[in-house]
């Protein structure tokens, strides 16, 4: 959900700390339990003060109008776990919430511009709204280091690159024949 559907908020509904009040895996302290043992008197911190979020927007890298569809989410650098994600709003905005200070990669992914278009099944007199898929996009992947809120973030997502079939290749490659 995202705040297309009035659930922004509630984006993210868990915050995962580690051991040693580390936020990433990586950092984690390791300490051993054995079958049986319980272990008692033990704090778990959660640093709120270093939780952090990202906002911005999403832009077409030809032209620079806003995207108005798609996902953004980072990621740990050293593992691919999904540390929070958030949809892309009709204004091309999106707003990530509880990243920890760190070095991250951000991935924006199915980026498209969407309309809205009044539909009408045959044989039916009413009409129903769907969104549509006008123009699709590539993905883009960067390094984003977080040691504070970070507003305003822009980014450029390029075009969809071309996709070219084995079949169309060959027809382009064959010389007609008179």
């Amino acid at each position: 959900p995202d705040s297309r559907d009035g659930f922004s908020m509630l984006m993210r509904s868990a915050i995962t700390v580690y051991s040693g009040d580390a936020m990433r895996s990586a950092d984690a302290v390791p300490f051993t339990l054995h079958a049986g043992e319980e272990r008692t008197g033990e704090d778990i911190t959660i640093p709120l003060s270093k939780l952090h979020s990202v906002t911005g927007v999403v832009v077409a890298a030809r032209d620079g109008h806003a995207i108005n569809s798609g996902d953004v989410q980072i990621e740990a650098p050293d593992d691919d776990n999904s540390i929070s994600q958030a949809g892309i709003d009709k204004d091309g905005s999106f707003h990530l919430e509880g990243v920890a200070e760190g070095t991250y990669k951000l991935h924006v992914s199915n980026a498209h511009d969407t309309k809205m278009e009044m539909v009408r099944a045959p044989g039916q007199t009413a009409t129903n709204r769907e969104e549509k898929s006008v123009h699709e996009y590539g993905d883009l992947e960067q390094t984003i280091k977080v040691e504070g809120d970070i507003p305003n973030l822009i980014l450029a997502v390029p075009e969809q690159p071309k996709q070219h079939t084995a079949n169309s290749a060959s027809q382009q490659a064959t010389p007609a024949l008179h």
